[in-house]
């Protein structure tokens, strides 16, 4: 969900577009009806819907990263810029 002609929701659309995902672009009013009105979206944004899509919940996302990261680097650091990726 976000503006109309957000730039990351125009690539997302056309993503889908490109790899024949099924893909539904909802306006204000039928984002309120397909959610029983837990979204009001504010005038001029809109919602993308495709069967494909999820939700990912960052906690659990993080916590999946960080043992990945330990087993692999063994090292991890909170609040530390990253200038270089080799």
């Amino acid at each position: 969900m976000g503006p109309s002609d957000s730039e990351f929701l125009q690539a997302a659309i056309g993503s889908c577009q490109k790899n024949s995902i099924p893909v539904r672009v909802l306006d204000r009013s039928e984002v309120f009806e397909e959610f029983s009105g837990k979204f009001q979206l504010p005038e001029g944004w809109i919602g993308v819907v495709t069967p494909q899509g999820g939700v990912i919940k960052a906690t659990n996302a993080v916590a999946m990263f960080e043992t990945l990261g330990s087993e692999k680097w063994r090292e991890l650091k909170d609040n530390i810029e990253v200038v270089d990726i080799k």
